[in-house]
């Protein structure tokens, strides 16, 4: 009979000191329960969770921390964000690209989000909200500016002198209007003899061909 009672002791004894050790260990890595939140960085706000002589046989009993610096060193107790108030900041999706600011040419898109909750504690910074690429269009390339390319491109070919021997073989698209696609130019140097002849060839000016 004792030999029984003793055996049913000994197992609540081995039952008791596990629940303590489970107890011990959770409260031992918990900022909340150890009431500790420190600010910037200090190495005595910590939970050991094993006795400092003892032997580290997985990461759960390393030490953690409670101070804001665990954030960045990535050594924090479980509950640190929750027990100190650690927001990481959110954002919305990105906007859809808005269209390309310039219809004939290279332009910029544009999209942004927005700040949904702010950082606080030392949680996550913001990323950026705004971003910009570059794009092409050519729209509107066609509108609005072929007769004044065209009448251009007369002007050219009239005003520019001739030896009299040679044969310009584009005097047939001073009649013709033909159909096809629209390359904007901007006049970034100029030669004298350009200048001689014809005024409009300035530099800056803007033509489309």
């Amino acid at each position: 009979m004792w030999r029984k009672d003793a055996t049913r002791l000994a197992r609540l004894i081995v039952v008791a000191t596990l629940i303590s050790l489970t107890v011990d260990g959770t409260a031992a890595g918990s900022c909340s329960s150890a009431k500790l939140c420190c600010q910037g960085r200090d190495s005595g706000c910590v939970i050991q969770k094993e006795s400092p002589n003892a032997i580290i046989e997985s990461p759960r009993d390393k030490p953690c921390y409670c101070d804001h610096a665990c954030l960045k060193l990535a050594d924090c107790c479980d509950d640190f964000k929750e027990t100190c108030g650690v927001v990481d900041c959110v954002v919305s999706e990105w906007s859809p690209w808005t269209p390309c600011d310039n219809g004939c040419g290279s332009g910029t898109q544009r999209r942004s989000r927005v700040i949904e909750i702010e950082e606080k504690n030392g949680g996550k910074h913001c990323p950026h909200l705004d971003q910009e690429r570059t794009c092409r269009s050519f729209q509107k390339c066609h509108a609005g500016i072929r007769s004044q390319s065209h009448v251009k491109s007369v002007t050219l070919l009239e005003i520019f002198p001739s030896d009299g021997n040679s044969t310009d073989v584009r005097i047939k698209d001073r009649i013709v209007d033909k159909r096809g696609s629209c390359i904007p130019f901007t006049i970034t140097w100029s030669s004298r003899g350009c200048g001689k002849f014809l005024e409009l060839l300035s530099e800056g000016l803007y033509i489309s061909i």
